[in-house]
């Protein structure tokens, strides 16, 4: 709706950051998946705190293995959600998700990634995580677990806040903490860039990493 208001008015509306599924959302349209069902999302959440995370990510990778495959056995709001949707409706997550791409000439035109040669995007990523330390990082962390209000499960598992609040707990070193957010996010990276790669709508634009944004705007335009 807010799309079409904005074309409608002659502009052209920007979808900035998110992730891969939201982009796929916006190409193929959504799964309407059932409601929440709070009794049922209680009781797996109570036997994960019974029985551990993995236990419940092991019962999905048999019900549901493509979609196990894709979660980390900690991100038990994900996991959970995946058997609450078995449950309710008998069919798995993944066979749900399968929203074909749309006709050719319904399609958007010019949708592309920026693909960079591995070797730079992971240094890239090695040095941007030691500069957002550098900045103060594990200060807002340190800021965030005095707050009265608790941080979230689902913040709290976020990519490098996790290991932040780990660190702070006496459970790993500063440079342990640093290795492994630079880890994480490498192959965060790489699944990112699998899935780019996948969605069919999906152009690449090779880039070296020398490029100046402008250069890299130039290849979009032409």
């Amino acid at each position: 709706r807010v799309c079409r208001e904005i074309v409608a008015r002659g502009g052209t509306p920007l979808f900035v950051g998110g992730t891969g599924l939201y982009l796929r959302s916006l190409l193929r349209g959504v799964f309407e998946g059932p409601p929440a069902n709070d009794e049922l999302r209680m009781r797996l959440e109570s036997e994960a705190a019974r029985d551990g995370a993995v236990a419940l990510h092991r019962r999905l990778q048999q019900l549901d293995p493509h979609t196990a495959e894709r979660l980390h056995p900690n991100d038990l709001r994900r996991v959970v959600r995946a058997l609450e949707v078995i449950e309710l409706t008998g069919q798995p997550l993944s066979a749900q998700h399968r929203e074909e791409p749309l006709p050719l000439e319904q399609r958007p035109a010019n949708v592309m990634w920026l693909a960079p040669p591995r070797d730079w995007l992971y240094d890239r990523i090695n040095r941007r995580v030691e500069a957002m330390l550098a900045a103060g990082w594990l200060d807002e962390v340190r800021s965030l677990l005095a707050e009265p209000q608790p941080l979230s499960h689902t913040a709290g598992q976020a990519l490098g806040y996790k290991e932040l609040i780990e660190h702070l707990r006496g459970e790993r070193t500063l440079d342990e903490t640093i290795e492994s957010i630079q880890t994480r996010t490498r192959q965060f990276s790489k699944r990112q860039h699998t899935w780019f790669r996948n969605l069919e709508e999906c152009r690449p634009i090779p880039i070296t990493g020398a490029e100046s944004p402008s250069e890299i705007a130039a290849n979009f335009v032409g």
